[in-house]
């Protein structure tokens, strides 16, 4: 399957056509002026030199002077209406190409069109991205609440009245010693020596 061409593809279609049609029109223009110069130039040597034939009395020279400037200037008259038409060519090649024009339009127009649905569709997946972060975040704060108000086995008997159960004399032991005993008693040790 062909895929389509992108409204900038087709805007630079468009643009290679006018310029290629004005520059057509710009040298045709630039021929033509340079034509009607040496035609100038031709017609300025006849005069001088009918001018000379006139001075030595050379009737047929100065008539064939005379008829070939005609020529010459009718010749002139043609290129300067060419050149005319031309001059009134030179901007136009955007209208002649509007077809084409109609074409980068349709083009540009799906294009924004598949960008808004683009955008829209990116705009969602970014909100539902930004919602799984603050739920992860969320989690993460949960855990490390766990993680700081969460004891330890040891805490846990240090700081409830358990240990008063697994050995009812530890009320005599001193607050500082009793993470000791408790991991003595963990550790499967007698907890004789903690009593005198």
């Amino acid at each position: 399957m062909l895929k389509s061409k992108s409204w900038k593809e087709l805007m630079q279609e468009f643009v290679d056509k006018v310029n290629k049609r004005e520059n057509l029109i710009q040298s045709n223009i630039d021929e033509l002026q340079e034509k009607a110069q040496v035609i100038q130039t031709k017609i300025k040597e006849n005069s001088d030199l009918m001018i000379e034939a006139e001075m030595n009395e050379d009737t047929n020279g100065v008539e064939k002077f005379k008829k070939e400037n005609r020529k010459l200037r009718l010749d002139i008259e043609e290129i300067q209406d060419s050149i005319a038409g031309y001059e009134n060519q030179v901007g136009t090649s955007r209208n002649f190409f509007s077809k084409d024009l109609d074409k980068v339009r349709d083009a540009a127009i799906k294009a924004e069109e598949e960008r808004k649905r683009w955008t829209e569709d990116t705009v969602s997946k970014r909100k539902d991205l930004e919602s799984q972060i603050k739920e992860l975040k969320n989690q993460i704060s949960g855990i490390n609440n766990e993680l700081i108000f969460s004891r330890s086995v040891t805490q846990e008997l240090e700081y409830s009245s358990y240990l008063g159960y697994i050995e009812p004399r530890t009320k005599s032991v001193r607050l500082h010693e009793t993470k000791s005993l408790i991991n003595s008693w963990l550790s499967g040790y007698s907890l004789d020596g903690y009593f005198k």
